[in-house]
């Protein structure tokens, strides 16, 4: 990372200018500010950043920006470091490149030092959620609701918080609940086209194809270029189209 942090501050907001949807900026820019100090900016930043991209899509490389922040910051964290805010960015970084092992450390330093955000919960739980989901440990299981009961107790206007925990309880088919947590996310903060895309999930595990079409269509609305959204409309669409003889059904499901 460059050492002159207000002249990269300053490229990363013009590379997001010109493509408000690049992750790797966000992220950067993200890790700026919470080694500053800015903390609420730097949150805002990953987690748009973690909206924007999927931690296990692409086979990361060294040259991946996650493994420059890394390196980066194993030189700035040494023994008996108390820099939560680095700690909390390597963490992130660890759990894009799939290091799950590695971020749940870091997010256990952040946490014990105390950081006043509540981030490092909901991090922390959405990578015990993997291992949970990857090797079905229980205690992992736990663990991930622990940490967003607790990420929710910190602040209960997180939108963020109660959208993550909504996930995690649809995946353990938990649906009231999780539908729940996501009308709350929804009701905190509806402009966030993930949000609708979390009900929408949920809508079609539960059979709710009218409630889950209009959740897309609104995550679409927000964000024309949400490809999760794009491509699971299209597939909703396939599944529910009227077939011959059967107008009657409802044109929301005609493209």
């Amino acid at each position: 990372m460059l050492k002159d942090v207000t002249g990269a501050l300053a490229d990363l907001d013009h590379a997001i200018e010109i493509n408000d949807y690049n992750d790797v900026a966000y992220f950067l820019r993200g890790s700026y500010k919470c080694e500053s100090g800015d903390y609420k900016g730097g949150r805002e930043d990953l987690l748009k950043a973690e909206l924007l991209t999927n931690p296990y899509s692409l086979e990361r490389e060294r040259s991946d920006p996650f493994w420059d922040v890394i390196n980066h910051l194993n030189g700035r964290i040494k023994p008996g470091s108390k820099d939560a805010g680095a700690y909390l960015v390597r963490g992130y970084a660890s759990y894009h490149l799939g290091r799950l092992d590695e971020a749940i450390k870091d997010f256990d330093r952040a946490i014990k030092l105390g950081t006043s955000d509540n981030l490092a919960y909901i991090f922390r739980g959405n990578t015990k959620a993997n291992l949970s989901r990857w090797y079905g440990a229980t205690t992992d299981h736990k663990g991930a609701m622990e940490d967003y009961n607790k990420a929710i107790g910190l602040d209960r206007k997180d939108a963020e918080a109660y959208n993550a925990r909504g996930i995690f309880l649809r995946e353990m088919h938990m649906t009231s609940q999780a539908l729940s947590d996501i009308n709350r996310a929804i009701s905190l903060n509806p402009s966030s086209p993930s949000f609708y895309y979390s009900r929408a999930l949920l809508n079609m595990q539960i059979n709710n194809d009218i409630g889950a079409l209009m959740d897309l269509n609104m995550a679409l609305k927000l964000d024309p270029t949400f490809m999760g959204a794009v491509n699971t409309r299209k597939d909703l669409l396939k599944k529910t189209r009227p077939q011959p003889g059967k107008e009657h059904q409802s044109s929301m499901f005609s493209e």
